[in-house]
């Protein structure tokens, strides 16, 4: 188990969860107060690891110190899959075995819609998903993009790994391990999503044409 920092009062995190008591461990999201400045930190990654509102996780840690740094007044964590693993190989087991997907699923998208809807403004988002096979990753990240692309071009942070902007086509890297955060934090780049709903078509575009011009996500 991992602590949170010293700076962080337990008693004031708050967390969407169901399942603790069964083997079905789910968390669609968890918020954690810093103190400090307004703006808040919305994290998009791949599935929730350990984290509660009791102890933390190696992770979520990075993100609370990056997000103290900055002087974001809270930190959001969200997930693409909500299945408790540690790492994308148990995520999909977990995922392939969890009763009742379709609902997790909705429930799961529904949160992530009011958390990133709620006073947008303030709102910073990151996207770190990194990706799974065998549990329709894709599609669940392109549900999550059309979301995002209804909030009126905001900027979303990500990083590049040796050049590369999305592993598996537009899936965005992981940073579950200390030397991809520092990628993350040393080499940003960020991105808008457009979404044409009449031809359900997604674009992701650079904020920087000169670094990362286009990308369609289409199949």
């Amino acid at each position: 188990m991992v602590a949170y920092p010293d700076y962080i009062d337990i008693r004031k995190i708050g967390i969407n969860r169901t399942g603790l008591t069964t083997v079905e461990k789910c968390r669609y999201s968890l918020t954690i107060n810093i103190g400090g400045g307004e703006k808040r930190l919305i994290c998009i990654l791949m599935n929730p690891s350990s984290a509660t509102e009791s102890y933390s996780d190696h992770t979520v840690n990075n993100f609370i110190e990056y997000a103290k740094n900055k002087k974001y007044g809270e930190i959001i964590i969200l997930n693409v899959l909500p299945i408790y693993a540690t790492n994308d190989k148990s995520a999909e087991t977990s995922w392939k075995n969890l009763k009742d997907k379709e609902y997790h699923e909705k429930k799961n998208l529904k949160v992530i819609e009011e958390m990133i809807n709620h006073e947008s403004d303030k709102n910073d988002i990151v996207v770190s998903t990194g990706f799974v096979s065998g549990v329709a990753f894709k599609e669940k990240v392109k549900e999550i993009y059309k979301l995002l692309a209804n909030l009126n071009n905001t900027c979303i942070i990500s990083y590049k790994s040796n050049e590369n902007f999305f592993r598996e086509k537009y899936c965005t890297y992981h940073t579950s391990r200390k030397g991809e955060f520092d990628t993350f934090t040393e080499n940003p780049f960020k991105f808008t999503i457009d979404y044409d709903k009449s031809r359900n078509k997604l674009t992701l575009k650079s904020s920087d044409a000169k670094l990362f011009p286009f990308e369609d996500i289409n199949p």
